[in-house]
């Protein structure tokens, strides 16, 4: 995610897969810990967004855990299977107490059955799928200024964690970075950026919204030109432009308005 960009990719998204076995640790262990950098602006996110690879950075999960829960988070990660691992950055000097922990995961599906832990019946037919993945967690030791989102996750102050992008964290090209940089300059608060759509909006794509449904969103730049309601799938939609980044109440007005011009 620290490279640059490339917009012919714009559209890819996670694998659900990945997503789910990196979900499965972060609800054992979300009550003792404050989530950063990726996670952080998925969590902030509206739920059920769309997974784009450049909305958020999730090839890792950076953790802000407080002094006093090291021991317990620790012991947790170890019980999940988890081992500390040596990185190059162990003997940089920092003011962050940082670990790694990683763990290898293998799923398996037949044909096109939903991926799972349990290994296949038929594991030597043409259909048998196997695939292994790493999850990896950076630990820093630190304790921070945070928001609860819903069911009291929580992630460092969003404010707070734009300063953390010219730090410990590297993506700072993510769509989520760039819209909370623009909400933030727009005299959004912090808490407004809770539910954004913003957040998983890219600021060189147009935005289309159904006046018939009510869908609003964007398309992969592959698909840009189509006119089709992303929601219903059934209405044209119209292109409103590039998204204005307005901070949340605002946002709220503009849909109260174009809902009030739907009924009229």
């Amino acid at each position: 995610m620290a490279d640059a960009h490339n917009p012919a990719r714009y559209g890819e998204v996670w694998p659900q897969h990945r997503l789910d076995a990196y979900m499965e640790v972060l609800e054992e262990i979300h009550p003792f810990v404050v989530f950063s950098g990726g996670w952080a602006w998925h969590i902030l996110s509206p739920e059920g967004h769309t997974e784009y690879k450049h909305a958020h950075d999730h090839k890792d999960v950076d953790l802000m855990v407080p002094p006093t829960m090291v021991g317990t988070v620790v012991a947790m990660l170890k019980n999940l299977g988890f081992e500390k691992v040596t990185t190059k950055y162990d003997r940089l000097p920092s003011e962050e107490d940082f670990r790694r922990y990683e763990k290898v995961v293998t799923l398996y599906r037949h044909g096109d059955q939903p991926w799972g832990k349990d290994e296949a019946d038929c594991l030597f037919c043409d259909l048998c799928e196997e695939t292994s993945f790493r999850i990896t967690i950076d630990f820093f030791v630190k304790q921070v200024p945070i928001l609860k989102v819903r069911d009291e996750w929580a992630v460092v102050r969003p404010d707070v964690l734009l300063g953390y992008y010219s730090t410990i964290h590297s993506s700072k090209s993510c769509w989520a970075v760039l819209a909370a940089t623009q909400l933030f300059a727009n005299g959004a608060k912090p808490e407004d950026l809770i539910g954004d759509p913003s957040l998983t909006a890219c600021a060189e794509l147009d935005c289309w919204f159904c006046r018939k449904c009510g869908w609003n969103g964007q398309f992969p730049v592959k698909q840009r030109r189509l006119t089709f309601c992303g929601g219903c799938k059934k209405y044209t939609a119209t292109n409103t432009g590039k998204p204005t980044f307005m901070p949340r109440p605002e946002q709220m007005e503009k849909a109260a308005k174009m809902m009030r011009e739907m009924l009229s």
